[in-house]
């Protein structure tokens, strides 16, 4: 995937890229476990600063530099937050095993700016990868994710960690109402067909705004008479968002 720059706001960040296209010279290295990545602080505002910190060294004297960048369905690229920069810029040493914290400052504005003015809602991946200066491969990858959520007027709020909401119950056929339109008579509405399966399912019947019953079935009454009843069949499985299909039967 294509990468790009992000102009940074803070210290030694904003000058240092590596140009495409250079041949490694040094042998590739054996990359690393994974280790996480924490945010100081761990929620703000995308006009605040912020920092990452790695939960260990690089652990390697190959490790000279790092670059640090983001990534999300959210994105039209890969981001690059930084460019190539040498460990040293944030007191560290290859082969240390001690945490690193590398500033960021207000990078979220200036990734929205990138982006073409948006950054959508969801979850991102930040990731702070300790390499050679010549060589893309990474030695190791210390990888955190952030929420962001748009406010009024576009501010942008993130905190750190992401759950990502559960899949929805999806109707594939839709419930009907069926039974006698008549005062006296009931009507009954079908669970429809959902996948998955749902472990229950819940009514809710209302005419003009108002609830009227909570059961499959509902009796036909004098004040229904030449109004709409709309019916909500609501479907829940544990583990995924519950489904809702609401159903408009009019009473003759």
């Amino acid at each position: 995937m294509k990468s790009r720059t992000a102009r940074m706001a803070v210290g030694v960040f904003g000058s240092v890229a590596l140009a495409a296209g250079l041949l490694s010279l040094a042998s590739p290295a054996t990359q690393a476990a994974e280790g996480t990545l924490a945010f100081i602080p761990e929620e703000g505002t995308g006009e605040d600063g912020f920092s990452v910190e790695t939960s260990g060294g690089c652990a390697s004297a190959e490790a000279t530099h790092f670059i640090i960048k983001m990534t999300g369905a959210g994105l039209k690229e890969e981001v690059t937050l930084t460019g190539v920069t040498e460990l040293s810029a944030i007191a560290a040493t290859g082969d240390q095993t001690t945490a690193m914290t590398a500033p960021l400052g207000k990078i979220l504005e200036t990734v929205k700016g990138e982006n073409g003015g948006t950054l959508p809602n969801g979850g991102y991946t930040i990731s702070f990868i300790c390499r050679p200066k010549l060589t893309t491969t990474p030695i190791s990858t210390f990888s955190g994710m952030i929420t962001v959520t748009n406010g009024a007027g576009g501010a942008i709020a993130w905190r750190s960690g992401y759950t990502p909401a559960p899949e929805p119950i999806v109707n594939t056929v839709k419930p009907k109402v069926t039974g006698k339109k008549t005062v006296g008579q009931k009507l009954t509405v079908s669970q429809g067909k959902w996948s998955p399966t749902p472990s229950t399912f819940a009514y809710v019947w209302k005419l003009d705004g108002t609830t009227v019953g909570t059961s499959r079935s509902i009796a036909v009454t004098k004040a229904m008479k030449g109004r709409t009843l709309r019916v909500t069949v609501t479907a829940a499985k544990s583990g995924y968002a519950n489904g809702q299909v609401t159903v408009r039967v009019s009473i003759p």
